[in-house]
């Protein structure tokens, strides 16, 4: 992305095992600017008001819920298809990406950053697939449905 534009800024939140080889990425390939390691936040969800972009570059998900996160915040979404992640990006909702795909990232930020797709109906196509699918009464439903499925078996 650094190579496209130079208008952008990083912010990696969360720690980890890995933090000190980021670090030394970072350095390596002269990101020191555009890329800030924040660290563990109590409360990140206060910082989506201000992104632009919530990108996910996970290897290995489970569900995501920080994309979930990003759909109910408005904040259009980059992410691969890792794990869970494949049932939450598709269909519009969010611009997909191969594992291990950092052109395609990079080119999915860009995209987003330079409004080349359709922000507005990526965010609200995410926003209604999350309260739809994903609300605790809809959740609900779900599993009494599958409970009682279960008990009649």
């Amino acid at each position: 992305l650094s190579t496209k534009r130079d208008n952008f800024v990083v912010l990696h939140f969360g720690t980890g095992d890995l933090e000190d080889a980021v670090k030394e990425k970072v350095k390596e390939y002269g990101l020191e600017s555009v890329y800030k390691l924040v660290g563990f936040k109590e409360h990140v969800e206060d910082f989506y008001s201000v992104f632009d972009v919530f990108v996910m570059s996970s290897e290995e998900e489970g569900l995501g819920s920080s994309v979930l996160d990003a759909f109910i915040y408005k904040v259009p979404v980059v992410s691969t298809n890792a794990g869970g992640l494949s049932d939450l990006v598709t269909e519009g909702r969010a611009i997909e990406c191969e594992v291990k795909a950092a052109d395609q990232l990079a080119n999915g930020i860009d995209k987003v950053l330079s409004n080349e797709v359709d922000n507005e109906k990526m965010v609200d196509s995410a926003y209604e697939y999350v309260i739809k699918e994903h609300d605790m009464d809809n959740l609900s439903e779900k599993y009494i449905a599958l409970f009682e499925k279960m008990l009649h078996q």
